[in-house]
């Protein structure tokens, strides 16, 4: 009996081993970007290129093209800057996305405008939250999908056009 638990406890931890390996596995494939993913900042903007990565407002969309992944990169660039333009295109390739922004806008106190091109169509979740001094927000008119609390945390917001499609 003690030699069948023995042997038991044996294959119960292989399989808990080669569970907990296929799953580190897929956690780590599943945070690289797509293929042909590429990094550009510029202007304290940081955009990253996909390939085929599916965009929520355009489901049918194939092809290659870049995403606002963070609006300040650097808080000490953030504090020098009053405006934030983002770009409609980098080497001929559209920006069509700004993706769900993490916290760290509080950290870009100074900034008081954001315009965004009409090459966006869709604004990720909490996009422009805590720019706590954001005062204008000019966005693309080909525009489709605002995300959650895109606009979160604006008190002295005092002017932001939504496109009829949104």
């Amino acid at each position: 009996m003690k030699k069948s638990s023995r042997i038991l406890s044996i294959v119960l931890a292989l399989m808990l081993m080669v569970t907990s390996v296929s799953a580190v596995t897929v956690f780590v494939s599943a945070k690289q970007p797509f293929e042909g993913a590429d990094e550009k900042i510029i202007d304290n903007v940081v955009y990253l290129k996909y390939k085929d990565k599916p965009i929520a407002s355009e489901p049918d969309f194939k092809g290659t093209y870049y995403s606002v992944t963070n609006l300040c990169n650097s808080e000490e660039e953030a504090k020098k800057m009053t405006e934030i333009s983002i770009r409609g295109e980098i080497d001929s390739i559209p920006v069509k996305t700004i993706e769900n922004q993490p916290y760290t806008q509080f950290k870009a106190a100074s900034i008081k405008k954001i315009t965004v091109p009409e090459s966006i169509v869709q604004i990720g979740e909490r996009a422009f939250t805590r720019f706590s001094n954001l005062k204008r927000v000019a966005l693309s008119k080909n525009l489709k999908g605002i995300g959650e609390m895109a606009f979160d945390k604006l008190a002295r917001l005092e002017s932001v056009s939504i496109p009829a499609g949104v």
